[in-house]
Parts: C-alpha cells; sequence; structure tokens
C-alpha cells in the first residue's frame, strides 16, 4: 500500500510490531483519513496497558526500527484478531478507529503567526479546531501536503522539510525568525 507516497508492506510493520514482548497477535490495516492512507494497528496483548500508554509504547517500537511514514496513527486493543472462516484477517468486524485520537487536547493559537499556520493547517487537512501542539505528520501530512501548506503561509520564509521536521504549529510559528 502507500503511506504518505511511500511503499509499504503490512506484514513489515506486523512483524515488527510481534517483537514486542507484551504484543500476542497484531494486524496492521489501511484506514482512509481525509482520502489518505493511514496505518491503523490492531494489537493483542498479554498484559494490561493503558491505552495511552500502548499507543506511545507501540510507536516508539516501530519509530526505533522502521521510517516515521510506516509507524501506526492509531493502535487499537483487541481480546481477540476477528477471523473469516478462511483463517483470514475479517477487516469488516475490526473496530473503526477514532480519526480524532490524531489531535492532541486542543490548544489554540495565541498569537497571529501561530493563528495563520493554524488556519493553513485547517484548510489542508480540511479540519476544525487544529490546536497549536497537532503534529503535521500524525494529521496525514507528507511533502505532497507540505507544499500544499505553503502556499497558505508563502509570507514567511519557510521550506517543506522545516514543515517536515517542525511538524508542531507551535514549533514552526517559534523558528519562523530563524529562517
Amino acid at each position: 500500500v502507500k503511506i504518505r507516497g511511500n511503499r509499504v508492506e503490512l506484514l513489515d510493520i506486523e512483524s515488527v510490531i510481534r517483537e514486542i514482548d507484551y504484543v500476542d497477535d497484531v494486524t496492521v490495516q489501511t484506514v482512509k483519513n481525509n482520502g489518505n492512507n493511514e496505518l491503523a494497528a490492531y494489537v493483542v496483548l498479554s498484559s494490561d496497558l493503558e491505552n495511552i500508554e500502548l499507543l506511545d509504547r507501540v510507536q516508539d517500537y516501530v519509530r526505533d526500527q522502521k521510517p516515521d511514514y510506516m509507524v501506526p496513527s492509531y493502535v487499537v486493543e483487541l481480546d481477540k484478531i476477528p477471523l473469516t472462516v478462511n483463517g483470514k484477517v475479517d477487516k469488516s468486524a475490526l473496530p473503526k478507529v477514532d480519526l480524532n485520537a490524531l489531535h492532541t487536547e486542543y490548544v489554540a493559537p495565541v498569537n497571529e503567526n501561530e493563528k495563520i499556520i493554524v488556519n493553513a493547517f485547517e484548510k489542508v487537512f480540511n479540519q476544525d479546531k487544529i490546536g497549536i501542539y497537532d503534529d503535521f505528520i500524525r494529521l496525514g501530512g507528507d511533502s505532497l501536503t507540505a507544499i500544499r501548506l505553503l502556499s497558505y503561509i508563502e509570507d514567511f520564509n519557510i521550506n517543506v522539510a522545516d514543515i517536515l521536521s517542525l511538524k508542531t504549529p507551535k514549533l514552526i510559528a517559534e523558528n519562523l525568525n530563524k529562517f
């Protein structure tokens, strides 16, 4: 499948997640978010973890082994992976992911630069209530999306690499004077 313009083998990501001690089973699937494919890992755990901790732990582990675009945006804990009568993953029986989980707790922009950048994020992702700590990559951004974002903030001396490395409206606004 294609994730943020990169070809990804879902089985590669599954094999990395299976290496985690407390993961008994996993399936990685794609979900649509604003027309973009995002990765969702459905995991069966051998021990209890808090959901937020699970997301961070799985993402950190995969990030240590694979590039950012191969890190699942969503991690859902299941009691067992649903299977069809043929023994394959029953994708229709998997729970829908909460697309709003990509957002951090909403924090409104406080200065003019933050307001302009957040407004550009909202236009590019066609979403409301994007806060200053929301991550460009986690929202589904890629280099093409960054180019579109630049068209809304062309008054600033900023480039695609800056957006992809700084990721949040807060960090982008804070670093505008350094470019």
